[in-house]
């Protein structure tokens, strides 16, 4: 979950653009080129951070997240993304500027802003001491719309549960899979397995409702496992406080309740709820850059299942 919170931060920054699209052009590019020869270079097990570094740059904006449970790190970068806001916009916005600023202002309360993009993301993930150990591979395509300063808007392809219900463990195959749901928006590489991830998310404000299958794959392309759930979220909690490595990890699993985490890393700023088993996720994170990100789960009963 952390790659969607992460992926929700990236969002409000392209939304931003997409704003100041309006009133300079209709489309633009961002994000630069990662072919097969880069990535050929990068090996789970034996890349470290500092290599990637060497081979791709930075990471973008220098979005690098840890994890003080583990002492995780994780890297995102654009490949080549793109964006885009309606003619008509671009119009109004132009036209607004002949009115002076109370004309602005009308503009921009009362007028709906459209954006679009398709954002390509890779997320490499980095153990405690610096090694490769999970590539994700992540396209998102987003469409929303702003007026009165509420956002709303949606992510990817709708998800058909009965299609995801056909597909039979141990027997179907990797092309099976994507004959029925199409190509995944997000795969994630280990040493040990394949996952490909289809979700699709619709936001209103601080709220969004999202629906998620995954498909496990082995070596040979055979589904070894799939799951579908569905989850909402609501955003709750505004805060920049560093997290504590030593509070986090005076979380014990199946003994901690919801109000030892509290009290231990105050209110979430983020809850989500999973439909499939009840789960609830409590999401801390700090906005400076490297951030944090804490995970904390919780079974039915409130109590510790998982903390990352």
């Amino acid at each position: 979950m952390n790659q969607a919170r992460t992926f929700r931060f990236v969002l409000a920054f392209l939304f931003v653009l997409s704003l100041a699209s309006g009133c300079v052009h209709s489309y633009g590019s961002y994000g630069d080129a990662i072919g097969p020869a880069e990535l050929a270079r990068i090996k789970i097990g034996e890349t470290t951070q500092a290599d990637v570094e060497q081979i791709l740059g930075p990471p973008a904006f220098g979005m690098r997240t840890r994890y003080p449970f583990s002492q995780e790190v994780s890297s995102m970068y654009f490949t080549p993304s793109s964006m885009k806001s309606p003619v008509l916009e671009q119009v109004a916005g132009y036209s607004s500027i002949l009115f002076g600023p109370a004309g602005i202002l009308t503009w921009w309360l009362v007028m709906p802003h459209h954006s679009r993009s398709q954002n390509h993301f890779l997320f490499l993930r980095f153990n405690g001491d610096g090694r490769l150990i999970e590539i994700s591979t992540e396209v998102q395509s987003y469409v929303g719309k702003t007026q009165f300063f509420m956002t709303s808007g949606h992510t990817g392809e709708m998800i058909d549960v009965n299609l995801v219900d056909q597909i039979q463990e141990g027997r179907s195959t990797a092309a099976e899979v994507e004959q029925l749901l199409g190509h995944p928006n997000l795969i994630t590489k280990t040493s040990q397995k394949v996952t490909w991830g289809y979700k699709s998310t619709q936001y209103h404000g601080h709220q969004w409702q999202s629906i998620t299958a995954k498909v496990k794959l082995d070596s040979g392309g055979k589904v070894l496992t799939k799951e579908v759930w569905r989850a909402h979220s609501v955003h709750q909690h505004h805060s920049n406080e560093p997290i504590a490595r030593d509070k986090v990890l005076s979380i014990q699993v199946g003994k901690t309740t919801r109000t030892g985490v509290e009290q231990l890393l105050g209110p979430p700023r983020e809850e989500s709820v999973e439909e499939r088993e009840n789960l609830t996720e409590l999401h801390y994170w700090t906005e400076n850059i490297p951030n944090e990100a804490v995970t904390v789960t919780l079974d039915q009963d409130g109590i510790v299942k998982e903390v990352e």
